[in-house]
């Protein structure tokens, strides 16, 4: 069960094990783009272009969908970004349960987003967790969990593509370890949950007088969505991409990253390492942009558009 690419990684390690992919669940094809063309999902993409059977439910918990879910006979049911709940008829259905692949280190960040929050939050590890479903949200048994180092450069989408192939292996591993009746479980310590916070659109709004790690964390985490956004002469401009600027990496030997400045100042401008713009501590290399209206273009294009140079500040 998973409808994005996240889920990805994991169905094709189930294809290549010695298990049975008896079916795969995905949401039904929604309209995207401009001219909302119906799309399916990544899911079903793989599956039909493999020969895989494929349930589209409208609504999961529907009495039938849980029929249609009995008919496929499955022993284990995995779920990988799915996006929806499953009922507790449904969490009943497998003999052998429900299993959830989720890159946290369960019991923290449970929830929707546990990757981009550890972004946000500076975290240096990170990891997946393969848990046995319950009622409550993300609070099963642990069945499989390994740590897995956080790149201080990488976005979500990068850590994202890489916990999730982490998760395929895992996965085949924990369906083993069921197969065999060797797989053991942990209760997760409730007392210790934390919990991703809703996305919405107004997140993707910067502050410059917050410190240079914060920017940077969250042009890092909200890469998927919704982006990170300042304003340059009163129109939107997204940061696609930025660097901590540290001792030494100016451009010019005379200026230091704590140089004076408001923020939001561009402080110094370098056609190799980028535009370095004043925070409320410490200072940002802008990398990557994409003003309002227009394509994504490196810092070297934007600056010839746009006449940037020290002393412009951004809003």
């Amino acid at each position: 069960m998973g409808s994005g690419t996240f889920g990805l990684p994991v169905l094709e390690a189930i294809a290549a094990s010695g298990h049975n992919l008896a079916a795969v669940v995905t949401a039904p094809d929604k309209p995207q783009g401009r001219g909302k063309i119906m799309t399916a999902s990544p899911i079903k993409v793989w599956a039909e272009a493999k020969g895989v059977a494929v349930l589209t439910p409208l609504k999961l918990n529907a009495p039938e969908s849980v029929a249609a879910l009995k008919t496929v006979g499955a022993d284990v049911f995995v779920v990988a970004s799915y996006g929806a709940l499953l009922s507790t008829e449904v969490l009943a259905l497998p003999p052998r349960g429900c299993i959830n692949v989720h890159p946290s280190l369960l019991p923290k960040y449970r929830g929707a987003s546990p990757v981009v929050q550890a972004l946000l939050d500076g975290e240096k590890q990170t990891g997946m967790t393969i848990m046995m479903m319950a009622a409550a949200l993300d609070a099963g048994d642990i069945l499989l969990q390994e740590a897995a180092a956080v790149d201080p450069e990488e976005n979500a989408r990068e850590l994202t593509d890489r916990l999730a192939k982490l998760g395929g292996r895992m996965t085949v591993r924990t369906l083993d370890l069921i197969e065999s009746g060797r797989s053991t479980r942990i209760l997760q310590d409730h007392s210790k949950a934390t919990y991703c916070s809703k996305l919405k659109k107004e997140d993707a709004r910067l502050d410059w007088s917050w410190s240079a790690q914060k920017i940077h964390d969250r042009v890092r985490g909200l890469a998927i969505w919704p982006g990170t956004v300042v304003q340059w002469k009163g129109k939107g401009l997204k940061i696609l991409s930025a660097l901590l600027a540290t001792a030494g990496t100016s451009a010019t030997p005379e200026a230091d990253p704590s140089d004076a400045g408001r923020p939001g100042e561009v402080v110094e401008v370098s056609s190799e390492r980028g535009i370095r713009v004043k925070t409320g501590a410490g200072s940002l290399w802008v990398l990557e942009v994409q003003p309002e209206g227009s394509r994504p273009m490196n810092h070297r294009d934007f600056v010839n558009g746009h006449a940037i140079k020290p002393g412009s500040v951004f809003d």
